[in-house]
Order: structure tokens, then C-alpha cells, then sequence
């Protein structure tokens, strides 16, 4: 898709609805600008939650457990340890 936007005397632009909806673009927004050549891209910056960016990594499909259940490994695995020192 081929838009126009005109650069104001603030150095902004306004993207075209089309294309805000069409990327789920709100308000505030930040976007990280590189130039290539004579053109300029924009990318949109969001900050993951924990579970998007586990998503994201590769060959990593389980959701994050959550604190409380990963507080309960911890203590599983100190208590594991825990009982094997005992026994020597």
C-alpha cells in the first residue's frame, strides 16, 4: 500500500487510519526509526509480557508457569537438595 503523509514543522507525521487499525496502532506508541538509503522505515517498539517473549523464542511452546508455581519448583528443587545432603 502507497499512502502520502506531509512532514509539519514539528517533524510529524500522521499515518493514515487504514493503516493504524490495520497494525493495532494506539496513541503513545513508540516506534524505532532507521534510515536505509533515501527511505525511512518504522517499526513499532512494544514492550512483551513474559509469555510473548517465551513465545517468541525459538522451540519454546510452554506458557509461563506463573510466580506461585514457579516458587513451588524452587522450593521442590531445595527441598531435593535439601534431603540429599541429609543423607550422606
Amino acid at each position: 500500500m502507497r499512502v502520502f503523509s506531509t512532514l509539519t514543522t514539528k517533524g510529524q507525521l500522521v499515518l493514515p487510519k487504514r493503516i493504524r487499525d490495520e497494525l493495532h496502532l494506539e496513541p503513545g506508541d513508540r516506534f524505532i526509526v532507521t534510515r536505509e538509503g533515501g527511505s525511512l522505515r518504522l517499526i513499532p517498539f512494544r514492550v512483551l509480557g513474559v509469555d510473548d517473549a517465551l513465545a517468541r523464542l525459538p522451540g519454546a511452546s510452554k506458557r509461563f508457569p506463573g510466580r506461585a508455581a514457579e516458587k513451588s519448583a524452587l522450593r521442590g528443587a531445595l527441598a531435593r537438595k535439601h534431603r540429599s545432603t541429609r543423607k550422606r
